[in-house]
């Protein structure tokens, strides 16, 4: 099982990347990379940034001046957190959440080439937008607040299921160096309206705030995909709109025609009921054509693009033996000419679908490596030194942590050899439990020696992972211990 996939294209070697998340977030919690090594597709583990149990909601980007491939993710469902490759290893860094605030959203990274910075956007749990970026020297967080017509602020994206429905979307207009980032309202039609559309950007002084409205008749907006036309210096962002809530209708789209912005209604797949919330829109530059891909209701890949004369709607249907898919992520490789669409597959498995010149080929990525169970204990001998017949020592704790990428289950705990009967358990949250990834368990143990000598014993966790030891030892003397 995998979910929410981000594609992205490393120009410098003409490598596409897909990272995902293994299982259902927390159900393995890893970031995982897969990408074509000039022969075959390869997988990767990048784990989990240290001091975490999870992440979830991948942003990539690609950072052309030092050729560097930077992952934005939450972790533990709060935190802000990036892995980048440093040349030699993957490195992960804790960017936190932004001042006095609890948690955020999923993250929108873009990459501002004029001044080679990375940029990436959040909603905060106190319904405020955020952004953080590399000044030089340092991270810095900016709070750019909420819409002055809207006090409800956002919504953080969220992962719901294997898909991410994001309410955020940035894009980099290059032809006036502008970061835009579109984002939705919290509001919806609970509070009598529909979920505004918005966008900020820098004009050179300041952050604007845009307020884009939603299309007449449309009773709430659900996901965003913003995209950049080169030819025509145009930006247009996708959304999926409701027209009878809470079913999902027609997919929308917003752009500027040089004197105004203007929604148009792109309606749905035909003969489909609607379709899904997540959609990815991508620009394909050697045909100046705009591809957006979303889901429709029967479980099949939808793309609606401009021919030249009109918008239109094709099936792509889904890989065979697959009843439905979700989760799109398109990505655009210029060497090849060649748009490709990642997928989860209600199977679990990663697919891909490629134009291949006169058809769109489903090739089955498959599923993430799974790992064998795999947990480390804190010590693996233990001394209590000398201790006088009938007393006991202080206790002594021993910690199993898993840090494998799946569960571990432990049946129980055991002291075995000549001297078990010296040593005793006597605090143990590790027998009969399971744990996550990350996840550890505590046994304490004690020693009260029975006869003189020394007292050899054996700790025993029976686990998935095999049986791990610790070795105990203890001196037992008749007379008392001068201290």
């Amino acid at each position: 099982m995998i979910s929410s996939p981000s594609a992205v294209h490393q120009a410098s070697i003409d490598r596409v990347h897909v990272f995902v998340v293994g299982g259902d977030s927390r159900a393995d919690g890893h970031l995982y990379v897969n990408f074509w090594n000039g022969a075959e597709w390869v997988w990767e583990d990048l784990g989990i940034p240290p001091g975490y149990a999870w992440v979830e909601s991948p942003s990539a980007v690609y950072q052309a001046s030092i050729d560097r491939l930077v992952v934005f993710v939450v972790a533990d469902s709060s935190q802000l957190c990036d892995v980048f490759w440093d040349g030699t290893q993957w490195v992960w860094e804790d960017q936190g959440t932004p001042p006095n605030v609890n948690g955020i959203g999923s993250p929108s990274a873009v990459y501002q080439a004029s001044i080679d910075r990375l940029v990436v956007f959040v909603v905060g749990t106190d319904s405020h937008l955020y952004d953080k970026f590399w000044d030089g020297t340092q991270w810095v967080w900016e709070d750019q607040g909420i819409p002055p017509d809207d006090p409800a602020g956002f919504i953080p994206s969220e992962a719901s299921g294997q898909a991410l429905v994001p309410t955020l979307s940035a894009t980099y207009q290059t032809s006036i160096d502008r970061l835009v980032v579109f984002a939705l309202g919290a509001n919806g039609p609970e509070y009598g309206d529909a979920g505004n559309l918005y966008d900020k950007f820098w004009d050179g002084t300041q952050w604007v705030w845009e307020d884009q409205h939603s299309p007449q008749g449309v009773l709430h907006l659900d996901s965003l995909s913003a995209v950049y036309q080169a030819s025509i210096d145009r930006l247009i962002v996708f959304t999926v709109g409701e027209t009878t809530y809470p079913n999902v209708g027609h997919l929308y789209l917003k752009f500027w025609n040089g004197a105004e912005w203007v929604w148009e209604d792109q309606g749905a797949p035909p003969n489909v009921n609607g379709m899904n919330l997540a959609l990815s829109a991508v620009y394909q530059a050697s045909i100046d054509r705009i591809h957006v891909f979303v889901v429709g209701g029967d479980g099949h890949l939808y793309v609606n693009f401009w021919n030249g004369a009109e918008w239109v709607w094709d099936d792509l249907g889904t890989p065979v033996g697959v009843p439905s898919i979700d989760s799109p992520s398109a990505v655009y490789q210029s060497s090849t000419d060649r748009v490709h669409v990642f997928v989860v597959g209600n199977d679990g498995r990663l697919y891909v679908t490629f134009w291949d010149g006169t058809h769109w080929v489903w090739q089955d990525l498959g599923i993430r490596p799974v790992t064998p169970p795999t947990v480390t204990l804190d010590q693996t001998k233990i001394i209590f030194g000398a201790l006088s017949l009938g007393d006991t020592s202080p206790t002594r704790t021993i910690v199993l942590t898993n840090v494998g990428s799946g569960p571990v289950s432990i049946s129980g705990t055991s002291l075995t050899g000549p001297n078990a009967s010296d040593f005793d358990i006597v605090e143990d949250s590790c027998g009969g439990t399971n744990l996550d990834s990350g996840q550890n368990c505590t046994v304490g143990v004690v020693f009260s020696p029975g006869a003189a000598g020394i007292c050899h014993a054996i700790l025993t966790f029976a686990d998935s992972a095999g049986a791990q030891q610790v070795a105990l030892q203890g001196r037992g003397t008749k007379l008392p211990i001068e201290h």
